[in-house]
């Protein structure tokens, strides 16, 4: 396994609801961004391998490995690098694995409407440009 190179204003979102999942892409492609889908844990890490993106979006309750075991993975993986900002969804309360994050990472306590996600990812590059 190699690692990649960051590739700027690449995302990769990371939930199951497929109807939310496409909303977000929509409006994140318009506002400039190149977006990778996952609809599971797997598929996530695939994701994350093959290239690493700018930003991980995902969410906490991701079936097939979750968030917690996706973040979990690429902390102990020494081959991959990290995303330079993670944005977590999650309608439950945060678990202390995501307090050991940065200023660079984002934790919403709700699943937010497109164009909310939009405006967090954007302050987010500009944070870590």
């Amino acid at each position: 396994m190699t690692t990649s190179l960051i590739t700027r204003r690449t995302v990769i979102v990371a939930l199951h609801d497929q109807s939310r999942l496409n909303s977000y892409v929509k409006v994140l492609e318009r506002e400039g961004f190149e977006v990778r889908t996952a609809t599971n844990g797997l598929a996530c890490l695939a994701q994350l391998q093959d290239q690493m993106p700018e930003i991980l979006v995902i969410e906490q309750d991701l079936p097939w490995g979750g968030g917690d075991g996706v973040l979990a993975y690429l902390r102990e993986d020494p081959l991959l690098s990290s995303p330079s900002a993670i944005i977590v969804l999650s309608e439950k309360p945060l678990g202390q694995a995501y307090m050991r994050y940065d200023s660079r990472h984002d934790f919403v306590g709700t699943r937010p409407e497109p164009r909310q996600l939009a405006r967090r990812l954007r302050r987010l590059v500009q944070l870590v440009a």
